[in-house]
């Protein structure tokens, strides 16, 4: 008997423990203060640092080839299981997909082309899922287009226009795919 409450107890307090340190550093109290910073306009041809005006306080953070960038992809699978509803989930990938693209210019940034390749092409994944669960919603009458930051979409497209100026072929092409998707949200749904 003795045992089992030994186990349920420590159970209780690594789950305590883990959960602790995921809200820490899942950046819900940034996007709090997120919610009321306005659109902004920016020349393509500017410099890199305007991604943290368009996007305060969301940064890339650790990146791929990161030795604990697995563990950055973890929590926010783990933390996306505790998102429910097809419009908050929908704004999560919308949110995802903003953090590959900050991340893709980065590694850019960095010259790490092949990563931002990758990244990229998370970010694609993150915005056609985004697409799906509005669609879904749309056809259930759930679709409430304030729910979803068409501010955060809007800056992103100001993002990678900027990116496209100084980039090779093959990145362009990644770009302007991630771009196409964030066109057909907002076209579609949040117009």
């Amino acid at each position: 008997m003795r045992s089992v409450n030994f186990r349920t107890f420590s159970f209780v307090i690594v789950t305590i423990f883990l959960l602790t340190i995921f809200q820490t550093y899942s950046g819900s109290t940034a996007i709090a203060v997120e919610d009321t910073l306005p659109v902004i306009s920016m020349n393509p041809s500017a410099s890199a640092t305007d991604s943290y005006i368009l996007f305060w306080p969301l940064t890339a953070g650790r990146t791929q080839g990161d030795s604990i960038y697995s563990l950055k992809l973890l929590k926010e699978q783990i933390r996306g299981w505790f998102i429910f509803g097809d419009v908050r989930k929908a704004d999560y990938a919308v949110f995802l997909g903003t953090k590959r693209v900050l991340e893709a210019e980065k590694l850019l940034r960095d010259g790490n082309n092949n990563s931002a390749i990758k990244t990229l092409d998370s970010a694609k994944v993150q915005f056609t899922s985004a697409y799906d669960f509005i669609k879904n919603a749309d056809s259930k009458g759930r679709l409430t287009p304030e729910g979803i930051r068409r501010d955060r979409l809007l800056n992103l497209k100001t993002l990678i226009d900027g990116l496209k100026v100084s980039s090779e072929t093959e990145i362009k092409n990644k770009l302007d795919s991630v771009q196409e998707s964030i066109d057909a949200i907002l076209r579609d749904y949040l117009g």
